[in-house]
C-alpha cells in the first residue's frame, strides 16, 4: 500500500457521506436520425450555433434545480455529467436521462448528454450506459454520447466520460495505487465481467478506457469535416484543477495531460467541454476554445451559471 502525504482539504471533501448518505468523491479541491455504428446525424444546414453547458450539478443532494431561462437564447444545451447520480427508484431511468428530458421539453431544443463518473455510483457501467443510450432512442430531442458522434445543425459533436490516463506524473503505478485508496469511485462503480459476476471497477479500467477514448477522438478529428467540432467529455483534456490544487497526488486521477496533442493539432476541435474538477475554465489552446461551468457541491462554488458558447 502507497502512501502520499495529502494537502489539506476541507473536511466536506473527505467526508464518506452526509445526511441522506450521499457520496462524496475525495476531491483535491474545494469549495430525424440515422445511426450507423457509432455515428448519429442529423440533417441540417450549417451555420452559427449557439452552446449551452454545464455539469457537475450535483442534483442528488436536494438542491434546486438551476434556473433555464438563461439558456432559452440557446440552440444546444449540453449536460456534461455528474447532474445526478443513479436512477430513479420508481421508473428506473437514470436520473441524468429524466433530467435531460425535461431540459428538452421546457427548451424545446436538442439536449446532449454524457455521463460522469457519479452518475455510475451503484450501478453496473455497462448495463447503466446502454439504459442511457435506450432513453436517448425514445427521445426527439436527447442524445447521448459515448465514444459516439452525432452531427447536428452543421456542428460535429464527439462526446465521452474519458476518464483519466494517470499520465501527468512519471510515476503512474504509484498514482493509480493512491487513487485506489482514497478515491470514491473504486468503491461505487462496479462493471460486469465476461461471465456476468460484478466487481467493482479499478484505476487499469479507467485507464484503458481513457485509452479507448482518445483513440476515437483522434479517429474522428483525422477525418475532415465541413464545419465545426466540439468535443464533450467529462474529464478534462488538460490540468484543470484549482490552482491551490495543482500540485495535489491526486492530480493525476483527476485530470488529464494532453496540451501538446490539443496546441500541436493531434487533437483539436474547435471547443472541448469538459467538467470534472469543480473549477471552471475559458481559455484557448492552439485554434481550441476550452470551456467549463461546473456547479459542484451545496455551498461549494457560488451560483451556478450556464456557460454559453458560440461556434
Amino acid at each position: 500500500m502507497v502512501r502520499i502525504p495529502l494537502p489539506a482539504v476541507s473536511p466536506v471533501c473527505f467526508g464518506a457521506t452526509r445526511s441522506g448518505g450521499n457520496d462524496f468523491c475525495i476531491w483535491p479541491l474545494c469549495a430525424d436520425h440515422a445511426i450507423i455504428g457509432n455515428v448519429t446525424e442529423k440533417a441540417e444546414g450549417p451555420g452559427i450555433m449557439k452552446i449551452a453547458y454545464g455539469s457537475d450539478l450535483h442534483l442528488e443532494f436536494d438542491i434546486p434545480k438551476p434556473d433555464l431561462e438563461p439558456v432559452r437564447m440557446a440552440d444546444v444545451l449540453v449536460l456534461g455529467g455528474d447532474i445526478c447520480k443513479g436512477r430513479n427508484e420508481a421508473t428506473g431511468r437514470p436520473h441524468i436521462m429524466e433530467y435531460a428530458e425535461e431540459c428538452s421539453k421546457v427548451l424545446s431544443i436538442s439536449v446532449l448528454v454524457i455521463c460522469g463518473n457519479h452518475e455510475l455510483y451503484r450501478q453496473e457501467i455497462t448495463g447503466f450506459l446502454d439504459d442511457c443510450r435506450k432513453c436517448a432512442e425514445m427521445s426527439e430531442k436527447v442524445h447521448f454520447l459515448e465514444n459516439e458522434m452525432l452531427v447536428l445543425g452543421g456542428t460535429r459533436f464527439l462526446g465521452c466520460t474519458l476518464w483519466s490516463d494517470f499520465a501527468m506524473v512519471e510515476n503512474s503505478v504509484q498514482a493509480m495505487e493512491l487513487a485506489r485508496e482514497v478515491i470514491y469511485d473504486y468503491r461505487r462503480i462496479k462493471v460486469a465481467e465476461t461471465g456476468g459476476e460484478e466487481r467493482y471497477i479499478l484505476p487499469e479500467d479507467m485507464r484503458r478506457w481513457n485509452a479507448e477514448s482518445r483513440a476515437f477522438l483522434a479517429d474522428r478529428l483525422a477525418v475532415e469535416f465541413d464545419g465545426k467540432t466540439v468535443v464533450i467529455t467529462h474529464f478534462p483534456p488538460i490540468p484543470m484543477s484549482a490552482p491551490e490544487f495543482s500540485e495535489s497526488p491526486l492530480t493525476p486521477y483527476f485530470n488529464n495531460n494532453w496540451a501538446a496533442d490539443i496546441a500541436g493539432g493531434t487533437l483539436s476541435p474547435d471547443i472541448w467541454i469538459s467538467g470534472h474538477t469543480h473549477h471552471m475554465e475559458e481559455l484557448t489552446l492552439g485554434r481550441t476554445r476550452i470551456r467549463s461551468s461546473q456547479g459542484g457541491y451545496p455551498g461549494e462554488l457560488g451560483p451556478f451559471r450556464w456557460g454559453m458558447v458560440e461556434t
